[in-house]
């Protein structure tokens, strides 16, 4: 319950024990990394609009990989050549995501599926939307669909 207070509480910090999803790309494709070498992507949902600075962002990447270095028994740090940390900042600057959001709606009854806002503007003729805050929702595979299903509607609402 912790981890989830942290996130999505009324005053969101940091999570102190945080959940986190890694992916090993180089395991099913070995040509994402040099010969020899591995790839690994590590998520952690933390909640928006958090203060996000270099400082904030290394002290974390630390907990975490030591916590996985905990489980697997191998030490990453040492080995890594190169390490990318992607946060809040980058989802606003990059992406302009409401508080750099990486997941746009909560997941709450309200804002489930066919109850995420619209793909087509009601207030402007012509625009339409898709991504993460739209039906069916987050996800890169989600938000895809997202987009051929704007994409059918257009092709429909212009006879193409």
């Amino acid at each position: 319950m912790g981890y989830f207070r942290d996130v999505f509480g009324s005053s969101p910090v940091w999570p102190s024990n945080p959940s986190y999803y890694v992916c090993c790309q180089t395991k099913t494709e070995p040509t994402l990394a040099p010969p020899g070498g591995e790839s690994l992507m590590i998520l952690v949902l933390t909640a928006p609009g958090l203060q996000d600075t270099p400082q904030i962002r290394e002290e974390y990447s630390k907990k975490i990989f030591k916590h996985l270095e905990g489980i697997l028994g191998e030490n990453i740090q040492d080995a890594m050549v190169v390490k990318k940390i992607f946060a809040q900042n980058d989802f606003s600057t990059l992406y302009h995501a409401y508080k750099g959001t990486a997941l746009g709606l909560a997941h709450t009854l309200r804002q489930t599926a066919l109850l995420r806002p619209a793909h087509q503007s009601k207030k402007i003729t012509n625009l339409y939307y898709c991504g993460q805050y739209t039906h069916p929702g987050v996800g890169i595979p989600v938000t895809l669909i997202s987009s051929q299903i704007v994409s059918n509607r257009i092709d429909r609402d212009h006879g193409k």
